[in-house]
């Protein structure tokens, strides 16, 4: 079957070779970093594992829109390069659909409480602030995203660090 101007301008499947049928390239677009919790240094329920996401109305918190920019999530913490003996913050990321309803939103391990690990030898710098390797979770069909924190982030020298992520 030919592709001229006289022929129907609909293609079947069938007028493909097998290859073609099957080839598929997923592509989402990727967000900007976006601040989604800008005092990491508190945390959200005492240091004890967050239960009621919900309950959280610290302004610091805020929901990360995920619909219909991608499925997964990366996190990160942004922080200052000068800063030292710093604590870990371990965050727990949440689902909320359109009806409120929460869920939590897993790593590819299976994990909700999730360490964002600094590292000052190779931890990326932009010349004022480093950022840690991110983490990722799949939003599972989530409208937004939030991020708890179970255990503050602390350190020396680090007056502003905020907790980011991006859509993809």
């Amino acid at each position: 079957m030919g592709f001229s101007s006289s022929e129907p301008s609909q293609v079947s499947a069938e007028s493909f070779p097998q290859a073609v049928k099957e080839e598929m390239i997923p592509v989402s677009p990727c967000t900007n970093w976006m601040t989604i919790n800008s005092a990491p240094k508190v945390a959200d329920n005492g240091g004890s594992a967050v239960v009621t996401p919900n309950a959280i109305t610290r302004a610091a918190v805020v929901r990360l829109r995920v619909y219909p920019r991608g499925t997964m999530v990366a996190i990160r913490m942004k922080y200052e390069t000068a800063a030292s003996a710093i604590t870990d913050p371990v965050i727990q990321a949440f689902g909320i659909d359109s009806a409120d309803e929460v869920q939590r939103l897993l790593d590819a391990a299976g994990i909700h409480a999730l360490t964002l690990t600094t590292d000052g030898t190779n931890d990326v710098r932009d010349g004022t602030y480093s950022y840690t390797a991110e983490v990722e979770v799949d939003a599972k069909g989530c409208l937004d995203v939030i991020c708890a924190v179970q255990t503050a982030a602390v350190g020396t020298d680090m007056p502003d660090p905020v907790i980011q992520a991006r859509v993809f």
